[in-house]
């Protein structure tokens, strides 16, 4: 890749500003861009003027028009608030962002009265500025209005939020130019909850294309694009007086194209150098992305449950032979810390499996009446670094989910021998039963089961329809059904989203009695009306690896009953029988809870 030689390589490193002061053309904050078109292009260029204008995408032309020269490409506005609260600072740079409000409409008449105005009120205005997506033509007025309007109404108050959620700040950046969003409630994770007096000066970045979409390779030599994001990583942003720079990503932030940035606080002794030290030892990980990935763990969204003492954590040996692991991934905890889990997390009943971050260890934990007290037993698969850190974080529990099949699935399953007719069947079923969703009270319960939401509007749904508010023509719940409808009939040409009555998808975990045998599995579902109610299922079924790219991503198996294993529900237990696991066997899978397995009767 060629690096073009000019002068700006010779300029010192500064971080980016989301509105720089530098003299140069800022493209991604012009509301219309005027360009020339040479002798060769001018014929291309009338041919996409005529195509426009008989689509009606053309603009009347104004009757009259002057064009001024822009005198100078300074941006000034920053001088007339030098000591304008963070917050406030934050907020007017993010209406600025979206182009709400103008660089060139900031006076100093609007600098004077936004510096004059109680920080809290400042920021309530310019956050209602930029949450009503509008241009604003006359800022100043607009900010005397608001002021004179808050003055005679009582000022809302701090919003509560859930102990295991925090406010965030997020920042876009694109090629040309980047959009500052304000503060959101997000799930917080062991770094942000370590480091809870700092939260505010963490803050998310993610790359998109322009239009907001993602950020894909073209295959081209893309070096501007290139020096654009590594600007970023290597420079950090610069927000009002704060310089956040690059922290860490997660997994999932890496599929988003997103980082994460902080900024240190005056007088403090945190950087992001000492946060990357205090989340564990990284030194024995040679490879460049799992050292990422495994710092990335510290970043999931998790939700804390529990201090563990080093007594109560105890590392036992992996379920193995000698070419294959087992029980890759899946560790064990006792049911008196599963009951302690499920009365945090608001549960009826005590769910069998939980994916878990524990120090430098990740997986899922399952059920065993073995254990007592608040016991966990991980194992060597399990743990991914060392730290002296023993709080259990939880990031999803076991669950009956509703079984679909999707494209990836219905090209495997046909490929290995299953009838289209077969497909066409559960299409036919599953768009009779919708059309009759909304006249008939047994079918809509019944649908709403098998498309069980765990914390949706499901619940309340079925509820309202056994009180006979659908029998006597309730407008409201019928609404939500013909919503529900469409949602599902909508996803039906796009993903192939067929319903599969007899099926779920589950967490894997292994059997910890060796009881199964090759080729076995251990399913108990429970009800979504009654979770006390449990059914366990028998005979041939096909467990699908999610997402699945292989036919071997598809299993045959045969689901038996195992009194010894009826501790465990909304799971497939898997074998530890055989010359390999069957997890492993779908695309070289385990059981750390990343991926669901998709089960089907």
């Amino acid at each position: 890749m060629g690096r073009p030689k000019d002068s700006a390589e010779q300029r010192p490193k500064e971080p980016v500003e989301p509105n720089s002061s530098r003299n140069y053309a800022k493209l991604g904050k012009c509301t219309m861009i005027r360009f020339t078109a040479n002798r060769a292009a001018s014929r291309k260029v009338d041919l996409f003027i005529n195509k426009a204008n008989s689509y009606g995408l053309l603009a009347p032309a104004p009757s009259t028009m002057t064009i001024q020269p822009q005198l100078s490409l300074e941006l000034p506005y920053q001088d007339l608030i030098p000591n304008l609260a963070f917050d406030v600072r934050y907020l007017l740079e993010a209406a600025l962002s979206f182009n709400y409000i103008l660089v060139s409409d900031i006076t100093p008449k609007f600098a004077s009265i936004l510096c004059s105005m109680d920080p809290s009120k400042a920021a309530t205005i310019l956050e209602q500025a930029v949450g009503s997506r509008s241009r604003i033509w006359n800022p100043t007025e607009h900010l005397i209005a608001k002021e004179n309007k808050l003055s005679r109404t009582r000022m809302r108050t701090t919003r509560t939020i859930p102990p295991q959620c925090v406010y965030l700040r997020k920042v876009i950046v694109t090629p040309t130019t980047m959009y500052l969003h304000p503060p959101t409630v997000e799930t917080s994770n062991r770094v942000i909850r370590q480091y809870s007096d700092l939260s505010d000066y963490f803050l998310r970045v993610e790359f998109a294309d322009e239009g907001l979409s993602k950020l894909w390779s073209k295959g081209q030599t893309g070096y501007a694009l290139f020096t654009r994001i590594f600007s970023i990583l290597d420079q950090g942003i610069k927000i009002g007086n704060r310089t956040y720079e690059f922290l860490a990503f997660s997994s999932s932030q890496l599929r988003e194209n997103a980082v994460w940035l902080f900024c240190r606080k005056q007088g403090s002794q945190v950087t992001a150098d000492s946060i990357r030290r205090w989340m564990g030892d990284f030194s024995h990980i040679k490879s460049a992305a799992k050292y990422s990935a495994r710092m990335g763990q510290c970043f999931s969204s998790t939700r804390e449950i529990a201090h563990l003492t080093s007594s109560e954590v105890e590392l036992v040996n992996d379920i193995e032979n000698k070419k294959y692991v087992f029980s890759d991934g899946c560790g064990k905890l006792s049911a008196a810390l599963a009951e302690k889990i499920s009365v945090e997390l608001e549960k009826m009943v005590p769910p069998s499996a939980f994916q878990i971050r524990l120090g430098g260890a990740k997986g899922v934990l399952a059920v065993s009446p073995d254990l007592k007290g608040n016991h966990v037993q991980i194992r060597p698969s399990m743990k991914k670094f060392d730290v002296d850190f023993h709080v259990l974080e939880v990031i999803k529990v076991s669950a009956y989910a509703p079984c679909f099949l999707n494209r990836q699935i219905i090209i495997l399953i046909t490929a290995l021998g299953v009838p289209d007719k077969v497909i066409w069947g559960l299409k036919d079923k599953m768009i009779q039963e919708l059309e009759e969703i909304e006249t008939d009270d047994d079918t809509a319960i019944r649908m709403l089961y098998h498309n069980w939401d765990e914390g949706g509007p499901t619940e309340m749904m079925m509820k309202l329809i056994k009180a006979g508010f659908l029998k006597n023509g309730d407008p409201f719940i019928k609404n939500l059904l013909t919503l529900f409808k469409l949602q599902l009939l909508e996803e039906l040409p796009r993903r192939a989203r067929i319903f599969v009555p007899d099926g779920a998808f589950l967490l894997g975990v292994v059997d910890e009695t060796a009881q199964l045998q090759e080729g076995e599995i251990f399913v108990q579902i429970s009800s979504a009306e009654d979770p006390t109610r449990r059914r366990v299922v028998t005979g041939k079924c096909a467990v699908v690896r999610s997402p699945c790219f292989h036919p071997g991503d598809v299993r045959l198996v045969t689901a038996v009953d195992c009194p010894a294993l009826r501790h465990l529900h909304d799971v497939v237990v898997f074998n530890t029988k055989g010359p390999r696991s069957l997890p492993s066997m779908c695309s070289g899978g385990d059981l750390d809870g990343d991926g669901k397995r998709y089960f089907a009767e």
